[in-house]
């Protein structure tokens, strides 16, 4: 008897919906972003890339940092409702500088936690490290 080629279910790989914040010089940066690899291993790139262009690693930290199932619209909701506190210093362009926002942290993670109550939550937490 002939065996038929099983289709494995595919699985979708929840993402993350992550802050940063970044201090260049006396100015405090915001970085929202998603990833479907770990947090850190995003912050190290931005790092790295900064530090091609400033010279200097900057002071950066990891405020909030969750899963969901819609990580692309969460991040796209919250840049949309912070859009103006986009920066209005020049900064030099890197991977992300559209993501910037320069406003009162606490006012950021209400918006950041009000995106992320209306959509459903992980139902996966695999990281993918590259």
């Amino acid at each position: 008897m002939k065996r038929g080629k099983h289709k494995k279910r595919q699985s979708t790989v929840d993402g993350q919906v992550y802050v940063l914040k970044i201090w260049i010089g006396d100015v405090v940066y915001f970085k929202v972003g998603t990833t479907n690899r770990v947090a850190f291993s995003r912050l190290k790139e931005i790092g790295t890339e900064l530090m091609q262009i400033l010279g200097y690693w900057p002071k950066m930290k990891i405020v909030m940092d969750r899963f969901t199932k819609n990580n692309y619209q969460v991040e796209a909701e919250v840049l949309r409702l912070t859009k103006t506190s986009t920066p209005k210093t020049v900064l030099p362009e890197f991977s992300g500088c559209t993501e910037l926002r320069c406003m009162d942290e606490v006012e950021l993670i209400k918006v950041y936690n009000e995106c992320m109550s209306k959509d459903y939550p992980a139902t996966q937490t695999q990281l993918i490290e590259m």
